[in-house]
C-alpha cells in the first residue's frame, strides 16, 4: 500500500511480535532515502489514506 521499506512485517522469526516490533529494531528495514520520499509524499498529502488518516494537520499546522 506504502511501498514502505522491504514492506517486511513479519517481525522477529519465531516470536509473533511483528504489529509490535516489526518497525523498531525487527524486520522492517527502510533506507533514509526511502524514509524521506515517504515523508514528502506525507507533507504533501499524496498518500493513499484519508487525509484524517494521516494525521500530520495538527502537527503540521502547528510548526512554525
Amino acid at each position: 500500500m506504502f511501498s514502505y521499506g522491504n514492506q517486511d512485517t513479519s517481525g522477529d522469526k519465531g516470536k509473533n511480535n511483528g504489529l509490535t516490533n516489526a518497525w523498531l529494531s525487527s524486520s522492517l528495514e527502510i533506507s533514509p532515502e526511502e524514509q524521506i520520499a515517504f515523508l514528502q509524499k506525507l507533507a504533501a498529502d499524496q498518500l493513499p489514506v484519508s487525509l484524517k488518516a494521516q494525521g500530520h494537520r495538527q502537527v503540521k499546522g502547528g510548526i512554525n
